[in-house]
């Protein structure tokens, strides 16, 4: 390949010429900034910083080091695991690295090594180890915090093992087939075996713990190695003796990507996974005694990868312009950001990262007092200018032979002799946006369908759906949806409560005003309480797992009130309302708590008798609210009559010279009266509301105490169920009810 470009001013128009067309499935070499040391037995894995990790390898080596790609080049790492070849090593949980047996040049290992940084490891103890496994592969579990391991044990016996960091190793099924090796589907978030059956392949589904059968391939090719494409959604199958021939399985079918050709490459000498920063799988392969890395392009992204460091004087970061992409046909704009030094900035550019002029790269000049490397081929130079932000604009030309090409650039800064400051490197490759891709489901049985979230049945190619559960549009329940308004509980208003963007299964955040919410799932954890307030009534419907551990709480509002702490009402709730005022000040009743979501409020209490007056209405307690129908309830008239009653003022008419003492003269009545008037009655609803119990006095004098209770509030039924309802009306809507 080589660069020309042509300079306009601040424009420039970029030349990448290739001599082939990247196709779809290609493999394409990797112009690594740093060789590897050569080795077999290794392994590739990613970071948790995003890097790949190439692992063992080399075990006749013990100081061999492993290496790390960080997109360009490769640098060299020390994990603390002692050297081995052909161990089993994955990623799982929230950035854990495992790593399993393999063997030394004293034999076959079988200690196992975490890091759950990426950066410090440990020999950890288990009360299970798996014994000497050859031909292993392992997979973190989508989803999960554990790995599953496959290993041949003996002729065509496969063990499987799991692994978590609470129980350490625990043995699962075995397997019986010629071949096997393992991948982690993360876009159906499952983990999948490849079992060899001779001319075929049989996949496999793990489920739970248990292998399931997923799909039957009567003309499968032998697998060397597997990774699986999260970009495009399918499996990259390496196959063994033909140099880089590939298969793709889609979750259902194989297709094939590229062809065998070359000399052949063992399985030892392979290894690959998928490097998610640049949407592409990595392949690194000892071939001939040389290492080689090898990137599959299907279809590439336009993609810009920073390597390097700033070095020398204070000079800013090179970056494509936010927003831009390097596609056949646009325009992008290189820009260097920092300080204004006033010195010249010049830009170079080219393709290669690893060699320039028959030597290689880096090119480590004099700056200043010391040195810098040049980390890019010069092939071409442009003077930015000493203004800064300075910006170049490359436009690639309309060919589509160029998706795939890469070209790299830095800048020197310099003054009338010397370089005085050398900014980081970038390679960017030319690309398409990210392409829609097909996952196909033949429903044919229930290996792929979340049960945690989804109640409907995959039968027979056809998708029975659930009659209850609803669609699901909010997602998972989350209690934090809602306030927290203490520790642990949250209150969730069903007239007004928004169910963020995050959650919700359009990726639109959405305002629940009607107390309807649709779930996948709802689990609440133990010590968590969810309280419904609000007009409406609640309505949750679950498509998949419900699991109250905790608490959902639609009782009504709680009215202020202490707890008595004297013997003869310690422990019991008081009401701290005080309901006398001074002098001849009235207060008002106390009004009534609000009830559940969408249940009536309590009744009001009556105003104060200043004893000097006759009583009003307003005097006698005022009844509570009627049963909560919805608009259009077929029985709406026979709500009326169900709040439950206040009961009259006592003495009736209000005055203190009516109200006669408890065996006390009546010329002391002003200073103690026993009377006093019931509480309220109950709201009413499959019955009566009841009336308030009339204690009795010892001693009384002349007249009862105790005031006669309110009328008992109405029953409400909604039996039967209308013979001939409206149109849409639904018996959901019928019966759910707020209470009085």
């Amino acid at each position: 390949m080589a660069v020309s470009i042509r300079w306009h001013l601040r424009h420039a128009s970029l030349l990448l010429l290739t001599s082939s067309l990247v196709a779809q499935g290609s493999w394409l070499p990797c112009d690594a900034l740093t060789p590897i040391s050569p080795r077999t037995g290794h392994a590739l894995v990613p970071l948790p910083t995003g890097d790949l990790l190439l692992f063992g390898g080399d075990a006749a080596t013990p100081g061999a080091s492993e290496w790390i790609w960080d997109g360009v080049r490769w640098l060299p790492f020390t994990t603390g695991v002692p050297r081995r070849d052909g161990a089993a090593v994955a990623a799982f949980g929230p950035g854990r690295i495992l790593v399993h047996g393999g063997a030394d040049t004293g034999g076959s290992l079988t200690d196992t090594w975490r890091s759950d940084d990426g950066s410090t490891w440990t020999n950890v103890p288990s009360a299970l180890v798996p014994g000497v496994l050859t031909e292993m592969s392992m997979v973190g579990v989508p989803g999960e915090d554990r790995a599953v391991l496959l290993g041949r044990s003996a002729g065509t016996t496969w063990q499987t093992w799991f692994y978590d960091v609470t129980n350490g190793w625990t043995a699962g099924p075995q397997l019986v087939a010629p071949s096997a090796v393992l991948v982690a589907d993360t876009v159906r978030r499952e983990v999948q075996v490849f079992l060899g059956t001779g001319p075929g392949l049989s996949v496999q589904c793990l489920e739970g713990s248990q292998w399931l059968p997923l799909v039957t391939l009567p003309s499968g090719p032998a697998i060397d190695e597997i990774a699986f494409d999260a970009r495009r959604g399918r499996s990259v199958l390496l196959q063994p003796f033909d140099n880089r021939a590939t298969d793709e399985f889609d979750g259902l079918a194989l297709v094939v990507s590229q062809l065998g050709s070359g000399a052949a490459v063992t399985a030892e000498r392979t290894a690959m996974a998928f490097d998610a920063r640049r949407d592409e799988v990595l392949l690194v392969t000892n071939y001939a005694g040389v290492m080689e890395t090898w990137r599959l392009t299907a279809l590439p992204a336009p993609t810009v990868y920073s390597f390097g460091e700033v070095c020398g004087g204070p000079i800013g970061h090179l970056s494509v312009q936010p927003g831009d992409l390097p596609m056949p046909g646009a325009t992008h704009r290189l820009v260097l950001d920092g300080p204004n030094t006033g010195f010249p900035n010049i830009l170079l550019a080219g393709n290669s990262t690893s060699q320039f002029g028959g030597g290689p790269l880096p090119i480590v000049i004099p700056v200043g007092a010391g040195t810098c490397e040049v980390l890019v081929e010069p092939i071409v130079y442009f003077v930015m200018g000493a203004n800064v932000p300075a910006t170049v604009w490359l436009t690639v030309p309309p060919t589509p032979s160029l998706i795939g090409a890469r070209y790299a650039a830095q800048v020197l800064q310099i003054d009338l002799f010397d370089a005085v400051a050398v900014s980081d490197a970038l390679q960017v490759q030319v690309g398409l946006p990210l392409p829609e891709f097909e996952l196909r489901e033949t429903f044919s049985n229930e290996l792929s369908r979340d049960a945690e979230a989804s109640a409907d049945r995959w039968l027979g190619g056809a998708v029975v759906q659930a009659q209850i559960g609803g669609d699901g549009r909010h997602g998972s329940f989350d209690p934090t949806f809602g306030p927290m308004v203490e520790p642990g509980i949250y209150h969730w208003h069903t007239d007004n409560l928004t169910i963020p963007a995050s959650a919700t299964l359009d990726g639109q955040a959405q305002v629940v005003t009607d107390g309807r919410f649709y779930f996948t799932d709802l689990v609440v954890p133990a010590g968590v309480t969810v309280r419904f307030r609000g007009p409406v009534p609640a309505r949750l419907f679950v498509r998949g797992r419900v699991d109250v551990q905790g608490t959902i709480d639609a009782s009504g509002v709680d009215m202020p009130s202490v707890v008595g702490t004297l013997p003869a009402h310690a422990g019991q709730r008081i009401s701290s309302f005080n309901a006398r005022g001074p002098g001849s000040l009235q207060i008002a009743g106390q009004n009534g708590g609000f009830g559940g979501p969408g249940g009536g409020r309590g009744g009001k209490g009556g105003d104060e008798c200043l004893g000097n007056v006759l009583a009003t209405a307003a005097s006698d307690g005022q009844p509570g609210q009627d049963v909560r129908l919805s608009a259009g309830h077929a029985y709406s008239g026979a709500a009326a009559g169900t709040g439950g009653a206040g009961s009259p003022v006592h003495p009736s008419n209000g005055l203190s010279s009516s109200a006669l003492t408890n065996g006390i003269p009546i010329g002391l009545s002003l200073v103690y009266r026993s009377f006093f008037s019931p509480g309220g009655g109950g709201g009413g609803y499959s019955v009566a509301g009841g009336v308030p119990a009339q204690p009795t006095i010892p001693g009384q004098v002349a007249q009862p105490n105790v005031g006669p209770a309110g009328a008992a509030s109405a029953a409400f039924s909604p039996l039967p169920f209308p013979a001939s309802p409206a149109p849409g009306y639904s018996s959901l809507d019928h019966f759910l009810i707020g209470g009085s």
